[in-house]
């Protein structure tokens, strides 16, 4: 690929395999660890969560204490992202947000993320398909004060980051809506991979915005390594003739 950075949006259900996919497709482009950028949509939104958690810590038989962590989350949130400090939406707003009925409720399930959160649990990439409430609630919360394009353009940042520092390719997870991709495009010449793995049985309002990314690909994974790793070569020779095809499946 020599010099051109190419970067990777990849799009797709949990457990979908996107994260080996772009792990196989770094190592068939022959890259250095050390030039491949590996962008978690999820990393602002959790880093966000462990500041505000710090803090809201302190808060020992405090009355309010729930309703302090969650304006803590949205203060350590744009901080983050560099934009102005906005009140977290109210519990009854997150109550009511748009939703199917079979859908859990954000404000419920933050409720339980921060008993838990206040026992010492952190979140992180390990552990963030087990604890999504913060995900969700914050994801949620910050495009409601700070409009659909907050965590794409903060990601855009990252990437752009990752591109001047000499990144060959950057992988980015997580993408979760037609406002990422755009924000996100607006900083590189980007490939949104969609990766499919039988039922997409997501059903949170923040997944649903991802049925409706258009990606460049999409990429059919039926379960094993080996098929997986032969999706990667091929996408991995197109990348260096400069682009990816429609389909990828064996």
């Amino acid at each position: 690929m020599g010099e051109t950075i190419a970067v990777l949006a990849f799009s797709g259900p949990k457990r979908a395999g996107k994260s080996e996919l772009a792990r196989m497709i770094s190592e068939k482009l022959n890259i250095e660890r050390g030039r491949v950028a590996d962008v978690e949509f999820s990393d602002p939104i959790i880093e966000a969560t462990n500041s505000a958690a710090t803090e809201a810590r302190e808060l020992v038989e405090d009355p309010r204490a729930y309703e302090k962590f969650r304006n803590y989350m949205v203060k350590h949130a744009t901080q983050l992202v560099g934009e102005d400090e906005k009140s977290a939406p109210s519990a009854e707003a997150m109550h009511t947000h748009e939703r199917r009925a079979d859908q859990d409720c954000p404000e419920c399930d933050m409720k339980n993320w921060y008993d838990e959160t206040r026992a010492g649990t952190e979140l992180s990439r390990e552990n963030k398909a087990e604890h999504r409430a913060p995900l969700v609630w914050l994801g949620v919360a910050l495009r409601d004060t700070h409009g659909p394009r907050v965590w794409g353009e903060e990601v855009g940042r990252r990437v752009e980051r990752a591109m001047e520092a000499g990144s060959k390719l950057v992988t980015v997870g997580g993408v979760r809506s037609p406002e990422d991709v755009a924000a996100i495009g607006e900083h590189s010449n980007l490939f949104v991979v969609k990766v499919i793995r039988g039922e997409d049985a997501d059903r949170d309002a923040t997944n649903q915005r991802r049925h409706q990314i258009k990606p460049d690909c999409v990429v059919h994974n039926k379960g094993t390594l080996e098929d997986l790793e032969i999706i990667a070569g091929l996408m991995a020779d197109d990348l260096v003739g400069g682009g990816l095809k429609p389909e990828y499946g064996v």
